[in-house]
């Protein structure tokens, strides 16, 4: 082998290998970005307090499916996503 294809796997195996770590430090270390700017998708201080305060399992049952109209279709997506939210604060909330 030269030299160059030594540098190239090295440098390969690197960014593998720093891939991987950083895989790994990722699943204990979580954050959410809200990015939009009027910050839709970011819980008021209120909201995540009322959150905390959930100490028994609730279980929310949307009854949003079935084919819709484009109006109806974004409601369901942004409830999905409210309730994703509210339950990567608090697990309890199903």
């Amino acid at each position: 082998m030269t030299h160059t294809n030594k540098k190239h796997i090295t440098t390969f195996v690197v960014l593998v290998l720093g891939l991987v770590v950083l895989n790994v430090l990722s699943q204990y270390v979580y954050h959410r970005f809200d990015l939009t700017q009027d910050q839709r998708y970011t819980l008021s201080e209120a909201a995540k307090e009322t959150i905390a305060s959930v100490d028994s399992p609730i279980i929310v049952d949307v009854f949003l499916s079935g084919t819709f109209p484009p109006e109806f279709r974004r409601l369901q997506a942004e409830t999905k996503q409210l309730l994703e939210e509210f339950a990567a604060y608090n697990p309890n909330i199903r």
